[in-house]
Formats: C-alpha cells, structure tokens, sequence
C-alpha cells in the first residue's frame, strides 16, 4: 500500500511541474526554441539566431531568399508584407529586421530581455518576424 501512494504520489508531481512547465512564465509556444540556453528569457542574439535558423529550414532551395513557394502556412502570408525591398522574395536582412522591430515592441520594459509577461504579450500569430505581438494581425 505504501508503495501504491508513493507510486501515485509521484505522477501526480510528474503531471503537475509538466504542466507547469507548458504554461508557466517561459517561453511559450514558437518563442520556445528561441531560449537556446533554456532560462526562460529572450535575448535579442537568441531571437536573431532563432532567426537565422529558420530561415535555413524554410529556404528549402539554399538561395538565399525565401519565395512563396518555399514559405508555408502564415509565413507564406506575411511573406509580401516582411518584403520591404519589394523583390518578391525575402532574404535574411529583411527577416532580421522584423525580429529586431518585433523584439523592440515586445520589449516593454527596455531590457533588452524578453521574459514573463513580455513573452506572452508577444506571442501574436508569427509574431518573432515583426508583428509587434498583435494577434490577429497579418
């Protein structure tokens, strides 16, 4: 029996800090992968690689720039919008520029790191490519 308890004891802990860790004060969401050194907050070095990364995977052909056939789902379109030199492509300044005005927004409190509330303020729909964290903007 005492056995049973510690047994039950024990998922039920393993169940809770799981859950606390899905929707506690860190990084939530696409901004998870971002915090390469997992302590719970932003640096705009970690937003920029988090990036550059992406942009790595998305840029299927290795051109350079990401085109519409490349980009999928809500990046795809945004894509015309993060496109400030109108080329029809965007390449990765262009992408940096977004991540550095949205990080500059998401920035409440002039940091220079984004964490708690500030995280979860930005998390708009794609919000790491210059959507200032507003969801339900395109």
């Amino acid at each position: 029996m005492k056995h049973q308890s510690l047994i039950v004891g024990f998922s039920v802990a393993t169940l809770v800090s799981g859950f606390a860790l899905a929707h506690g004060g860190g990084p939530r969401g696409g901004k998870r992968h971002m915090d390469t050194n997992q302590d719970g907050k932003i640096t705009l070095e970690e937003a920029l690689a988090g990036a550059k990364t992406r942009f790595a995977k998305i840029d299927a052909n290795k051109d350079g720039a990401i085109t519409k056939d490349e980009a999928k789902g809500p990046f795809a379109r945004k894509l015309e919008k993060k496109d400030t030199n109108k080329d029809g492509k965007l390449n990765l300044a262009e992408m940096e520029a977004g991540v550095r005005s949205w990080f500059q927004n998401a920035d409440k409190n002039k940091d220079s790191v984004l964490s708690g509330d500030e995280l979860r303020m930005g998390h708009g729909r794609g919000g790491h490519c210059g959507d200032k964290g507003k969801k339900g903007k395109a």
